[in-house]
């Protein structure tokens, strides 16, 4: 897949009313646009937008290790920080590249889930050069009623454990 296509999957899912679900229903990774009214979490849509495993599971032993094969931001975050999966870290966003923190804890003493999202738009260093990321969340479901929105990259901005990666499948 290269990014042009990567990114016209991600921008089809805006303006769809998807609602936030985790771990939500995949859809056919043969729709060539996100679908309306579609159930997912951040880590489904961006597996949809990639093409990359319709069950959400994968055959690597890193993310069996992590949490029996899931794709999700757990086993994503630790395959970017250790560049032996499917991710590598990355210095400087671009489009196409991903932002992504993993499982915290919150200062309410629990335990919250990570989060990703693609790359839109990108104008500097590190992820405060990030201007545009297209994401699904609760967060954007809360407000707007729709869990797929582009914003900036304030939510990566606050996490500490926040890195871009770059799929290794994607061209230019």
């Amino acid at each position: 897949m290269d990014v042009s296509s990567l990114l016209a999957r991600a921008n089809s899912g805006l303006q769809k009313g998807t609602v936030y679900s985790s771990p939500g229903k995949m859809p056919s990774f043969a729709a060539s646009t996100w679908p309306t009214k579609a159930k997912n979490d951040c880590s489904g849509f961006v597996s949809w937008c990639l093409r990359f495993s319709e069950s959400r599971k994968v055959n690597h032993p890193l993310y069996i290790k992590v949490n029996e094969g899931w794709f999700d931001t757990e086993a994503i975050h630790r395959d970017g920080m250790e560049s032996t999966g499917y991710f590598r870290r990355l210095d400087r966003a671009q489009p196409g590249a991903f932002l992504v923190y993993p499982d915290y804890k919150g200062q309410d003493g629990k335990r919250h889930d990570g989060h990703i999202g693609i790359v839109a738009e990108a104008k500097g260093d590190g992820i405060s050069g990030v201007s545009r990321v297209i994401h699904c969340s609760l967060g954007n479901y809360k407000v707007t009623g729709d869990a797929i929105q582009a914003t900036g990259s304030e939510a990566w901005k606050k996490m500490s454990d926040s890195i871009i990666i770059w799929f290794d499948g994607l061209t230019p």
